[in-house]
């Protein structure tokens, strides 16, 4: 009997107190907590900023002019190096800024790769990709001894305003390919390369 009055004292001890986690919140509020915070209401529920979009278009030809900063092992092709290459985007929307934009981009004289960027931020992209190059191997050459992994990041750096439209017209680029895999039975010799890159949209042909 004794153990149920001490319940019975307990539970009316507390009898007075009503919602007690209403007068704390309002407690906390009042102190400069958010009603969001205290219970669990999402932040865009809360009032708070959707998050970023891009918002610059990019599109077109660009010619990318660049510089390569590292080569070891990359036949016709050494430090300081000037390329010029043909780069071309095509967006994955129908208008506006794009979350994944296509990258058409030429590589060496005949060469070509496509890969995906990817929105990061404002005005960045990233994507990664890879080919395969030559490579001789016991007196013969194989068009596709080895395979190249590669990453451009890209960030626009100008624009221009068109009716409903923001336009990328200017970029510098980063192409880093950190290392390359050997695809035959000889041995392959650790190589690499990196540049830098300006772009400016193409020049249109002559007469056109």
């Amino acid at each position: 009997m004794s153990g149920w009055r001490l319940i019975r004292r307990a539970a009316g001890a507390g009898a007075g107190l009503k919602r007690p986690g209403a007068a704390l919140a309002v407690a906390l509020t009042a102190g400069g907590l958010s009603a969001a915070a205290l219970t669990g209401t999402p932040a865009a529920l809360a009032g708070s900023s959707p998050p970023p979009t891009p918002t610059t278009r990019l599109q077109g030809q660009f010619t990318a002019t660049g510089t390569v900063m590292g080569a070891v092992n990359v036949p016709d092709e050494y430090r300081g190096e000037p390329v010029s290459r043909t780069w071309t985007f095509v967006p994955q929307c129908p208008s506006g800024g794009c979350a994944t934009v296509q990258l058409i981009r030429q590589r060496g004289a005949t060469g070509q790769d496509t890969l995906m960027l990817v929105w990061q931020a404002a005005g960045y992209y990233k994507g990664s990709g890879t080919f395969t190059a030559p490579v001789s191997c016991a007196g013969r050459v194989y068009a596709n001894g080895e395979l190249a992994r590669y990453t451009i990041t890209l960030t626009i750096t100008s624009t221009a305003s068109t009716t409903g439209s923001t336009d990328a017209t200017g970029f510098t680029a980063t192409y880093r390919n950190p290392s390359r895999t050997g695809l035959t039975k000889c041995y392959t010799a650790p190589s690499y390369d990196w540049a830098r890159y300006t772009g400016a949209p193409a020049a249109p042909p002559a007469g056109g």
